[in-house]
């Protein structure tokens, strides 16, 4: 029952991407952006899910991202003459930080193409993006399924 309709992402080098896959089997790794972008959103196609978490290592704080802007290695347009930002989705109920200001960094760069793929095709799927720190992966499991409860 957990997440049944959820996707979740990460990436090759987060540290605690062994943690996500004792959660979720469905657990997607980034590592080649472009091409794992494609195959990403296939899933998210054939799979229909009401909500995608991607999740991502912080040496700081834990927070959710709020928006998902249209900006790569700070000049590149990700998509040119894609929409400049993308809102995403937050959980009513986190104690986590709330970063109302994007990163152009690559987890902002798969958050604007998801969001991108899930506007042009119109569907409900919402998309959710959590940095943690390593204190709060122990509590991965419960984030999860608060992430999952706010829908």
């Amino acid at each position: 029952m957990v997440l049944a309709k959820s996707l979740i992402y990460t990436f090759r080098t987060n540290a605690f991407k062994d943690d996500l896959f004792g959660i979720n089997n469905e657990l997607f790794v980034f590592g080649k952006l472009k091409e794992d972008l494609n195959n990403f959103c296939s899933k998210i196609l054939n799979g229909s899910p009401d909500l995608v978490i991607g999740v991502a290592k912080s040496d700081s704080y834990s927070r959710f991202e709020s928006i998902a802007i249209n900006r790569f290695n700070k000049t590149k347009k990700i998509i040119r003459g894609g929409d400049p930002f993308f809102e995403l989705f937050i959980p009513s109920n986190t104690e986590f930080n709330i970063s109302k200001i994007a990163t152009d960094s690559f987890c902002n760069w798969t958050a604007y193409g998801i969001m991108s793929f899930i506007k042009n095709n119109n569907l409900r799927t919402r998309l959710c993006f959590v940095h943690l720190n390593e204190k709060d992966t122990s509590n991965l499991r419960q984030l999860l399924h608060i992430i999952s409860d706010s829908l």
